[in-house]
């Protein structure tokens, strides 16, 4: 059975390619410089990892594997999986082999001691003096010889308030019978029992099977009230089977980033788009206002080019929420409602398109803001 290397790729990409942003190119995508060695170039990668772990270009996101291809020369295949058992069994068979794998702790533990994994040469691994010595030499690897750490993460609960009393407080919401069929958790054994094991007072890492068993006859319990248990899946599972489905989505859109793959997405769920930053955002510097094409029309029209901008949302069938504490720009923000634009001008307001968003914030400072130390620039948005 041919040997794998856990959790390698996917941290050298989130290292190297997030960490190096420079600008754009010409269709849009970042452009990355600096040193990246083409010793391997002509190689091919088998990887094997979580079902929606690295983005893939979809959804308006970003193309991790199609990234690192251009830069390497080493070509990706890429598979997932849903859930940690799935991959065992998988390459237990031998029927296939990869070169890399992303494994969640426990599993990675059990690999290694049945001789599945390769050890790691970490000469080579240039990035992994920036990971913290939290996250080194673990119960699962302790030593770090066949392993990086990739991400961390945690369970969270969402509700729908249309259909929960109150903000749930307790994962015993999870067996409440109120809600039977209208329950959804994860198929995954891991963050399953760790659910039950939490609720229950117990060491999600107990060596005890007393401990086990009493999760089990937990978990077992919960099925009287579930209405499936899902993974990746859940998103099309709520869309073809909720009573109450999406109804708006909320993104920043404007000519400079009109996320045509999204749009695309949601068509055929009939969800409507409402954009916010829809003239750009106080972060977009004015950059629409200056756009030449949006001033020529709005010279034709004797309008600004914030009025141009949002009749185009209006036009294309959005709703808009432009951020405005000044009471001329609230006015001038109403007064879109006595003109069109033409098929043509239209047709130029498309074509402004680069999928290039404004709101860049980095996650302390979306930390700071939402918890109301930070003021958010009120100008005309």
């Amino acid at each position: 059975m041919k040997k794998i290397l856990a959790l390698v790729c996917a941290a050298s990409l989130a290292v190297t390619l997030f960490g190096c942003s420079s600008g754009k190119g010409d269709s849009g995508d970042k452009v990355y410089t600096g040193t990246y060695s083409r010793d391997l170039e002509g190689t091919t990668l088998n990887v094997f990892n979580w079902g929606e772990y690295i983005s893939d270009g979809s959804e308006d996101s970003f193309d991790v594997n199609k990234e690192f291809e251009k830069l390497t020369g080493i070509k990706v295949n890429y598979s997932y999986y849903d859930n940690n058992e799935a991959m065992y069994s998988k390459l237990k068979s031998g029927a296939v082999a990869y070169d890399i794998i992303i494994p969640s702790d426990y599993m990675i533990e059990r690999l290694k001691n049945e001789g599945m994994l390769e050890k790691l040469d970490f000469s080579k691994l240039d990035n992994y003096k920036y990971i913290s010595d939290e996250y080194k030499d673990l119960y699962f690897d302790e030593n770090n010889e066949y392993s990086v750490p990739y991400n961390v993460g945690m369970v969270g609960l969402i509700y729908n308030k249309t259909m929960v009393e109150g903000e749930p407080t307790s994962w015993n919401i999870m067996w409440d019978s109120k809600y039977a069929d209208d329950i959804l958790t994860f198929n995954n054994p891991r963050d399953a029992f760790g659910i039950a094991q939490f609720l229950l007072g117990l060491d999600i890492n107990s060596n005890d099977t007393a401990d086990w068993d009493k999760a089990a006859a937990k978990l077992t319990e919960q099925n009287a009230v579930l209405q499936a248990r899902v993974n990746d899946e859940v998103f099309n599972k709520i869309m073809s089977e909720s009573t109450v489905k999406p109804a708006v989505l909320q993104i920043e859109c404007h000519p400079y980033a009109q996320r045509l793959a999204m749009r695309e997405k949601v068509k055929p769920y009939g969800i409507h788009v409402t954009c916010w930053f829809p003239l750009g955002g106080a972060m977009s510097n004015g950059a629409l206002f200056k756009d030449p094409t949006i001033i020529a029309i709005a010279e034709a029209h004797g309008k600004s080019p914030a009025q141009i901008i949002l009749r185009w949302h209006m036009q294309e069938g959005f709703s808009a929420i432009p951020g405005a504490s000044n009471p001329d720009y609230i006015k001038e923000n109403i007064e879109i409602f006595d003109f069109e634009l033409t098929d043509d001008e239209m047709a130029q307001m498309r074509g402004l398109n680069k999928e290039e968003r404004f709101f860049n914030m980095s996650l302390e400072e979306k930390e700071r803001s939402y918890l109301g130390k930070m003021q958010i620039p009120t100008q005309h948005k």
